[in-house]
């Protein structure tokens, strides 16, 4: 059979040495229930994409955890390569997994890794800066017994893309095609 390309981004982030998976996967699930494109779901195709409603996607299960305490360095980039590679293979637009995370716990006296994994519908440059802020803050509050509260989202995804469907049909914008 044919080779699957799925494009992604991915990003490796530092976590506090006393960060505890809970709050890990309660900051994450934050996320993800605040920001709608890491909810996507493109079921018959580029032309069917749709949001998932908020906890409709459940971040434990984009998670994976190990415990690298006793490895050094070079065991923890090679199994940070293989986890990302694996990751990477895991999203699944159609079935609306976007994004994929693995942990690599160095335990509670040692900074660990997490590795994101996002495909590229759900995320670009700009965007990790807005996620990887607001998992940081999600998972402190959750740190220190507090609920979350993240900035609103500014114009969610669903409502940029009916706001760019309906401008695309607007007879002003339309009239200027010949200028296109």
């Amino acid at each position: 059979g044919g080779r699957r390309i799925i494009k992604k981004k991915a990003i490796v982030l530092i976590t506090p040495a006393d960060l505890d998976v809970a709050a890990l996967a309660g900051g994450l699930q934050t996320v993800i229930d605040c920001h709608g494109a890491l909810r996507l779901a493109m079921p018959a195709g580029i032309d069917s994409l749709a949001v998932a409603p908020r906890a409709a996607v459940a971040a434990r299960d984009l998670l994976r955890v190990h415990a690298v305490g006793d490895l050094d360095e070079t065991a923890r980039t090679q199994l940070m390569i293989a986890e990302g590679r694996a990751a990477a293979a895991r999203l699944d637009p159609a079935g609306g997994v976007m994004l994929q995370a693995v942990w690599l716990d160095a335990g509670a006296q040692a900074r660990g890794r997490l590795l994101l994994v996002a495909h590229h519908l759900a995320v670009d440059a700009v965007s990790w800066r807005i996620l990887t802020a607001d998992l940081a803050a999600a998972c402190s509050a959750l740190m220190v017994g507090q609920t979350p509260a993240l900035e609103p989202c500014g114009t969610s995804l669903k409502d940029w893309a009916e706001r760019l469907r309906a401008r695309a049909h607007d007879p002003a914008t339309v009239s200027e095609l010949d200028l296109w």
